[in-house]
């Protein structure tokens, strides 16, 4: 049965990539997966390394530094954490606050998520902080950015250690 337009996740080493399956083909005796990934490019990977995903939908994009378990931490742990932190209340975060502390809380809220709940899709954490997706994808871009600012990072950086010690 073949399954086209199917979304699926494809793993290589720490880095998972979200595709669309094209097709199924055996080289040898390994089944291999054709997908097609960010850009419009198609990869043949090992059946192994392919997790097929709930739903479709026609975007692919890229997690990076995602763990090996899937959702070892729900949205309002990571909140408290950030809100812990900051020193901000989680709906203040949540709020439309416009102001630095609470963007960069935002920022952070995000970045985490999407490292730590890698088989969630950018709407579920946007529906969390009752913004669109696309705001989300903004703030992953200006949380890159921000990465190199000593305070920002600092106040990252202790978010994601408070997490690594509850995981």
């Amino acid at each position: 049965m073949k399954q086209t337009n199917r979304k699926i996740i494809i793993r290589k080493e720490k880095e998972y990539t979200i595709g669309f399956l094209l097709d199924f083909i055996t080289v040898g005796e390994q089944v291999k997966v054709v997908a097609e990934i960010q850009g419009g490019k198609m990869i043949v990977a090992n059946i192994e390394n392919v997790r097929f995903q709930r739903g479709t939908n026609n975007q692919t994009k890229t997690i990076k530094k995602a763990t090996e378990e899937e959702n070892t931490i729900s949205h309002n742990q990571i909140m408290d954490i950030v809100s812990t932190v900051t020193g901000l209340k989680a709906e203040d975060i949540k709020g439309k606050g416009k102001t630095d502390p609470y963007v960069h809380a935002r920022f952070a809220f995000a970045a985490l998520c999407v490292k730590y709940r890698f088989n969630e899709c950018i709407s579920e954490v946007g529906r969390f902080l009752n913004r669109d997706h696309s705001t989300i994808i903004a703030g992953q871009k200006k949380h890159e950015i921000y990465m190199n600012y000593d305070d920002y990072s600092e106040m990252f950086n202790r978010c994601d250690a408070e997490i690594k010690a509850i995981i």
